[in-house]
């Protein structure tokens, strides 16, 4: 049976008056399981801290005393090396189990313990690019601002804060930076320093993992993950509105995907709703546009649109006259759902939530009829067709709001949110004073 010690040490650069140091160590019974004597760590004073290392050493002994002693490729400054156990990954040969050369045979299970994992892969994927440990924390920077989910409650020192973003000032010593708030103050503390509380989305705890990892500290203790379910919209159309669609429904026309990472949602300090948060972590979902059915229009003299002839008279007030210009569309064809919708706010402003609400359950009811069953794709304001659908479930929600149906109120609002993420700052707004129970006033 070979004997062998292997040994990596990971020192750390001063982040504070604490010394974080890390080994491990196998030894076998009739072998000096003292390294040599250039592995040991400097002698440091009470409360020094010790400086960050430029390299993992790895000290391979056979039954014989010989040992080879191997650095890490990153010293070279090649791209996307890192620190930790990936090293190892190239000195590792999967055919014989050999070190540099040096036979493991019996220790293979150390050094499986000692090679990449999923973290290690991202560390690698996060620093591929990247060439030195500026290059790498820019790096990890940049994965946290693309892929993080903020803010996320942790700790520091055992006192509460939220993290509302994570930054890189170009400083390696103190590598990332946590800015965190606490009773209203904003407070920038070493990542490293960072506990976060559960639960927190997977991919921002993934990262979390990778830099802790990359820095040669220990990992966080396992905890409970978020995983978002995949939304679906639910019908909010009334029973008796289903008697008013016509047999002839409307189009659903598919458009590009809707990708998250190409929207604005704001600065990186600002946080975000957490409605938002769960919209952006469902990734990719495939857009569409809604057929818009607007009868009476001359495509060569837009000015004859009758919807904003019946606008006009509303604001101007004359309701009677408005209502019976829409009343009009409507005999034509029963689908135009932007005249459901300005029948409803008229309702809405001059009789109440309650005729109001007939009205735009009818017309929501017809654009739910163009939606297959389980849908769960986005339709963005941005494709104007869509805009009437949107303007009936709105004024739906509100009609709900101001009769403290509140959670009837906050489902409709929040498929208000997913169906057009970005265009939907109204709803975000309502739907934050619903859950507080705050009665609705007129603006």
């Amino acid at each position: 049976m070979n004997l062998l010690v292997i040994e990596t040490r990971v020192l750390m650069e001063p982040i504070g008056p604490l010394v974080v140091a890390s080994s491990l160590r196998r030894a076998g019974r009739g072998l000096d399981a003292n390294p040599p004597e250039r592995s040991k760590p400097p002698d440091l004073a009470v409360g020094e801290p010790v400086p960050r290392a430029r390299a993992m050493t790895v000290f391979v002994s056979d039954a014989c005393g010989a040992s080879t002693r191997t650095k890490r490729a990153d010293e070279a400054g090649a791209p996307g090396a890192h620190r930790g156990r990936p090293a190892l990954r190239r000195l590792v040969d999967a055919s014989d189990g050999s070190v540099d050369g040096v036979c493991l045979r019996n220790s293979r299970a150390l050094v499986s313990d000692l090679m990449g994992d999923e973290i290690d892969e991202l560390i690698d994927e996060v620093t591929a690019d990247a060439y030195g440990e500026d290059g790498q924390l820019w790096a990890f920077r940049q994965a946290f601002e693309e892929e993080g989910r903020f803010p996320f409650a942790g700790q520091v020192v055992g006192a509460d804060v939220h993290v509302e973003v994570i930054d890189y000032a170009g400083e390696e010593r103190r590598g990332l930076v946590a800015h965190c708030r606490r009773d209203r103050q904003l407070h920038t503390v070493s990542l490293l320093d960072v506990t976060p509380s559960p639960p927190v989305h997977r991919q921002t705890r993934r990262l979390l993992d990778a830099y802790r990892r990359w820095s040669g500290v220990d990992l966080l203790p396992p905890f409970q993950l978020v995983s978002v379910p995949m939304w679906q919209y639910q019908g909010f159309a009334g029973a008796g509105a289903g008697s008013a669609i016509p047999a002839l429904r409307l189009g659903l026309f598919p458009r590009s995907d809707w990708n998250p990472r190409d929207e604005y949602w704001g600065e990186p300090d600002q946080p975000l709703p957490a409605v938002l948060v769960d919209v952006i972590d469902a990734g990719v979902r495939p857009s569409f546009e809604m057929e818009q059915v607007l009868p009476g229009v001359d495509e060569d003299d837009w000015d004859s649109d009758p919807i904003i002839e019946a606008m006009e008279l509303h604001h101007a007030g004359l309701h009677r006259d408005a209502i019976r210009v829409l009343d009009g569309v409507l005999a034509v064809d029963r689908r135009c759902v932007d005249a459901w919708a300005h029948l409803g706010l008229i309702a809405f402003e001059t009789r109440g939530p309650g005729p109001a609400r007939e009205l735009y359950e009818v017309g929501v009811a017809v654009a739910e009829a163009a939606l297959p069953s389980g849908f769960n794709g986005v339709l963005p304001r941005g494709w104007i067709d869509n805009r009437p659908f949107l303007r009936c479930l709105h004024g739906l929600a509100l009609c709900a709001w101001r009769q403290r149906r509140w959670d009837d109120a906050a489902a409709m609002l929040e498929a208000r949110v997913w169906l057009d993420p970005s265009g939907s700052l109204d709803a975000i707004a309502c739907l934050d004073q619903v859950r507080a129970r705050q009665r609705w006033t007129r603006p």
